[in-house]
């Protein structure tokens, strides 16, 4: 398997997603301001080309840092790759930004090197071509890691461990993912002078690498089957895979719940949300025939009204109710944003950041 494609380096892509744009307005404008500073921030530290790093799972790692620093995170309003769009408010002067945009950039560094080793022919060619043009904005992202206290070469030489326990078959291959993403995330306790939040940064970041190397594991089975590389899942079998995989998101979840923040707190809460509906065959570990696929979406066709009483969706649930309707005829067993299903939720979908209420209730 090829280094995890998601390691803060995928382009426009990442294993967090954004929250709903037409339920969440307000919290989407605050993930893109945040998602724009980090591309005005890689361009602005490392050349306009380095916008293409942009990413989801960096952004997120802006977006705690910004929303666990007591002071103010003022924004500009100007524009991002588009100079003739109307400016909107940017978040570009964040520490937790460049933090996220140095570690990009080295993601992508590391991935270069990576392939260069591994990799035949073009592949290998344009590796090495790609780590010479980064020679000169990689020392600088180094540089700035090394001056704000990041263990740089802690994290360097765990990742260089990934190609050595991958050909030994390991039984943790994912180790040294999870070891580099909790320095990356608890380093954001340094960044906003928040010591108490750091062990929980910790608990979110080594989660998060965990899923993020499963997930690429996932997506890669059919290329890596073809090509004769390793895969975790296929090495070690779903059957050991899955638990690691649910407790890795039960983690990721509680660890964003218990984060002392001072804003944004409901927006964080739509973006786990929208992650959890993105990637709910892989958390489930469901690999569905086309017979199955068909009645699903008949099950999804029929089930529809719950989605109409649940604030259209907008808690990301697949369907809202268990067992019947709620809102206009009552009922329970209606899951909440976190797809928390149950009959805890006694009728009422916890979407706080569709109507600020218990929107199957109307309230």
């Amino acid at each position: 398997m090829d280094f995890p494609s998601s390691v803060l380096l995928c382009g426009m892509f990442g294993f967090t997603a954004a929250p709903c744009r037409s339920c969440l307005a307000q919290g989407h404008a605050v993930w893109r301001s945040v998602f724009c500073g980090l591309s005005c921030t890689l361009a602005k530290e490392f050349g306009g080309a380095a916008r293409l790093l942009v990413n989801r799972d960096g952004t997120l790692l802006g977006l705690l840092g910004v929303a666990m620093d007591p002071r103010d995170s003022p924004s500009r309003e100007k524009t991002c790759c588009n100079p003739l769009a109307r400016p909107y408010p940017i978040i570009d002067s964040h520490p937790a930004l460049a933090h996220a945009a140095a570690v990009s950039l080295c993601g992508l560094l590391a991935k270069l090197e990576d392939d260069a080793r591994d990799e035949r022919g073009w592949r290998g060619g344009l590796a090495r071509l790609g780590q010479r043009a980064l020679d000169s904005p990689a020392g600088r992202a180094i540089q700035w890691l090394n001056s704000h206290g990041f263990p740089t070469a802690e994290v360097v030489t765990a990742l260089d461990r990934q190609s050595r326990l991958e050909a030994e078959s390991s039984a943790y291959p994912e180790a040294p993912t999870t070891l580099a993403f909790s320095h990356i995330f608890r380093h954001l306790a340094v960044i906003t002078g928040q010591p108490a939040g750091a062990e929980t940064l910790t608990r979110i970041g080594a989660s998060l690498g965990t899923l993020i190397y499963w997930k690429d594991a996932w997506d890669d089975q059919g290329e890596d089957a073809k090509r004769k590389r390793f895969n975790a899942l296929q090495h070690l079998g779903h059957e050991t895979a899955k638990p690691r995989i649910v407790g890795a998101w039960e983690e990721f979840s509680s660890g964003l719940k218990e984060l002392p923040l001072h804003r944004h707190g409901e927006w964080i809460h739509g973006v786990h949300a929208a992650t959890a509906a993105k990637h709910r065959d892989f958390l489930a570990m469901e690999t569905d025939t086309p017979a199955k696929i068909r009645r699903k979406g008949r099950s999804e066709r029929n089930k529809s009204h719950c989605l109409d009483d649940c604030c259209n969706a907008c808690d990301f649930a697949s369907c809202c109710c268990q067992s019947s309707k709620v809102g206009r005829t009552g009922g329970s067993g209606c899951c909440d944003a976190l797809i928390d299903c149950g009959p805890g939720d006694k009728g009422c979908c916890d979407c706080n950041p569709c109507d600020g209420g218990c929107c199957c209730c109307g309230n």
